[in-house]
């Protein structure tokens, strides 16, 4: 973790307690930090049968503990509830998302249900009104499924030949799709073709039907990461030619652009 203060060296570094042991560690694949910024959840690569979820105090990287009994394969995705800090989702290859209460003294009590996605998960997201109680999931085969967090399954289902008819690509197998995002009481969806640099679009998910947004005309790149602010309409996009994007979100017609390349 870097402080901006002080660019020479990180501010803390968060390590795998094996180091301290002198055994192997485990690979960290991805992290979030809780909405009250005190604990921060790191989720590991399989390691001899057991995938991990990690945890640390975000004040001084001291280790407090974890969990390795709920997913069978890679953690591809943590992502804390944007309001509840004791409310956690994870994400597997193994298919399974993964809801905690993370106030209970053991995993198994923590351990709160349990989604299977019939798929290999790559993002998972909170969304949906004020509560946030909705998770958006988008799988490695660019499938977009929208769960309640209480579902017994998807209440939406959008594949990738529906995502590929709404931007207009003639083949699905060159469908993806970058990320989603929470915007006004809906979702966006950013998707392109790996067939083309320039066809990238944004998607819009309102009352669980995927409609057309806008084109992203001036986009040179196959886009591999994004940010979005919701309160100034601003939207990063970056991608594998090195340039960053920035994109002022204009409903009424599509984004303006301003472009920095970087690399």
């Amino acid at each position: 973790m870097w402080d901006l203060r002080i660019p020479e060296k990180p501010a803390l570094i968060f390590q795998d307690p094996a180091f301290e042991n002198n055994t192997q560690a485990r690979t960290f694949s991805c992290f979030d930090i809780a909405c009250n910024e005190r604990v921060i959840t790191v989720g590991t690569d399989l390691f001899e049968g057991d995938a991990f979820l990690l945890f640390y105090d975000v004040r001084n990287s001291k280790f407090l503990g974890g969990y390795w009994e709920s997913h069978t394969d890679d953690i591809t995705q943590v992502k804390f509830h944007p309001y509840d800090r004791d409310k956690l989702i994870s994400g597997s290859t193994d298919g399974l998302i993964n809801i905690y209460d993370l106030s209970q003294s053991s995993e198994d009590d923590a351990l709160i249900d349990t989604l299977n996605t019939q798929s290999s998960i790559e993002q998972l997201l909170w969304f949906g009104g004020r509560d946030k109680s909705s998770i958006s999931c988008i799988t490695h085969t660019s499938d977009l499924q929208l769960w309640h967090a209480e579902g017994a399954e998807p209440y939406k289902h959008f594949t990738r030949g529906d995502i590929a008819r709404e931007i207009k690509v003639a083949s699905e197998d060159y469908v993806y799709i970058s990320k989603c995002h929470t915007a006004d009481e809906s979702l966006l969806v950013l998707a392109g073709s790996n067939d083309t640099e320039d066809c990238a679009c944004s998607l819009y998910i309102r009352n669980g039907n995927l409609q057309p947004a806008v084109t992203l005309k001036e986009n040179k790149q196959i886009v591999r990461s994004s940010w979005y602010n919701e309160n100034t309409n601003i939207l990063l996009t970056g991608g594998e030619k090195g340039i960053l994007n920035v994109w002022k979100l204009d409903r009424r017609r599509d984004f303006n652009v301003k472009t920095k390349k970087s690399r």
